[in-house]
């Protein structure tokens, strides 16, 4: 019984809100987000967690505004916040970040990655986890659950959707 209460109030947080967004605003929101992931240099993340940080703070510049008005929810600065947020406090490792890099690049860049994610769950009503991990698993490095972390950590979606 305690298992399924558990299980109830995961279901609350991380990627699972994105089910209650408008389709456009979620890929909008997610194709964002990974092209902040895929934008980190190689050589950022070869040097470690504080060089991946500081590369992150120098992406939130001017566009890291809390006053200013938003047309669209996305806020670069947020996301980037998120993500920095994630990875200083060690919710993502430096790895699981370039793994999907990578996975990103073998399975054809951003935009496809995310017409595969937006056609799994179109034909197999599937929810955004789902076919999140489905299709980072078909790059052949195993790392779909790795992919669907960082997307789903908190911070992440808060700042990036």
């Amino acid at each position: 019984m305690v298992a399924s209460t558990t299980d109830a109030a995961e279901v609350e947080t991380g990627l699972d809100v994105l089910e209650n967004l408008s389709e456009e605003d979620a890929f909008r929101g997610l194709e964002e987000a990974l092209r902040l992931v895929s934008e980190i240099p190689d050589e950022v993340l070869a040097q470690g967690q504080e060089a991946t940080e500081q590369w992150l703070r120098g992406r939130l510049g001017d566009t890291a505004g809390e006053g200013r008005v938003q047309l669209m929810k996305f806020d670069a600065g947020g996301c980037a916040r998120g993500i920095l947020l994630a990875v200083g406090s060690n919710l993502l490792a430096i790895g699981k970040i370039y793994k999907v890099k990578k996975a990103i690049d073998k399975l054809g860049g951003i935009k496809k990655v995310v017409k595969k994610i937006q056609d799994k769950k179109k034909r197999g009503k599937k929810s955004f986890k789902k076919a999140i991990m489905e299709v980072f698993e078909e790059s052949g490095t195993g790392i779909g659950a790795i992919a669907a972390e960082i997307l789903g950590v908190d911070q992440v979606i808060k700042n990036c959707w």
